[in-house]
């Protein structure tokens, strides 16, 4: 192992141009993917977690139910522990109660199941649905929204695994006569692939601290600014950011994608052969 990271070092300084716009490349792609992901994770959690809070000025969660009873006596706190039965209810505050009818707000426990209570009342008799206007939301482009944030990340994926791949490839063709000499000198194809992944690892790890600091400026200086710009006042009104489970996160991928573009440079290793000495 120790001779394979000599040889990284070696070969980093003797490729140090192509490794230096290979560097700058692959930070840029990693830059994308930290944003996508950041984005992907503030669409899927983030802006649930806003929708379904009590402490928003806006509550998406709740809408009011009249029910117009004829017992001469109702006892409520028995008709709100009926309620309370009902799937996804979580809490019934009374708001009015006359002879007639009793008004109250029905707090759901998640955003997403509020249409759903709501069309169960709304079929029933002397039930009155009354949603609050600015409570109302397109549930249909909050899934939207989702889909092109995981859809945006798993493009940037697949972008990066492209970089990698290329590069890899490329480092191979021009290294053909220096693969030779090692199978000839006794090397086979699990220390040749060993030695490209560790080069194309310690290459991608560099990008990867150079991407953080990109990624921060970023997302500070120009797409959370675009967000406020754009979308002040409405639900996409938010702040990505950047943290350590993401950063973590963003390292896995980028660790299993330079694994799986070094896994497929097996076969252009197992082309090269010894002869090529002779061409030298």
């Amino acid at each position: 192992m120790n001779n394979f990271l000599k040889m990284t070092i070696i070969n980093m300084f003797r490729y140090k141009f192509k490794n230096i716009i290979y560097t700058i490349v692959i930070s840029l792609t990693i830059m994308l993917l930290g944003i996508s992901f950041s984005f992907a994770h503030t669409t899927n959690k983030v802006i649930d977690d806003n929708l379904n809070s009590l402490n928003s000025e806006v509550v998406y969660r709740i809408f009011r139910l009249d029910y117009e009873y004829s017992d001469t006596h109702l006892d409520l706190n028995k008709y709100i522990e009926i309620i309370k039965q009902y799937p996804s209810i979580e809490n019934v505050h009374v708001l009015s109660l006359n002879k007639k009818t009793v008004t109250m707000d029905i707090l759901v426990d998640d955003y997403r199941n509020v249409n759903k209570i709501i069309q169960i009342f709304s079929v029933k008799d002397n039930y009155t649905v009354i949603r609050y206007e600015n409570s109302i939301i397109n549930t249909d482009m909050i899934k939207t929204i989702k889909i092109i944030g995981v859809f945006s990340l798993l493009i940037i994926i697949i972008l990066n695994f492209i970089s990698i791949t290329i590069n890899i490839k490329s480092s191979i063709d021009d290294r053909q006569t220096e693969i030779a000499l090692f199978k000839a000198m006794g090397y086979n194809h699990k220390h040749l692939f060993t030695l490209i992944y560790i080069e194309s690892s310690v290459l991608t790890l560099i990008s990867y601290f150079v991407a953080i600091f990109l990624i921060v400026k970023s997302l500070n200086k120009f797409v959370n600014p675009f967000i406020v710009r754009t979308f002040s006042n409405t639900l996409l009104s938010i702040q990505l950011y950047i943290d350590l489970n993401a950063l973590l996160g963003i390292l896995f991928i980028l660790i299993t994608i330079t694994l799986l573009a070094s896994l497929c440079s097996i076969k252009q290793i197992k082309k090269i052969s010894p002869s090529e000495l002779l061409k030298s």
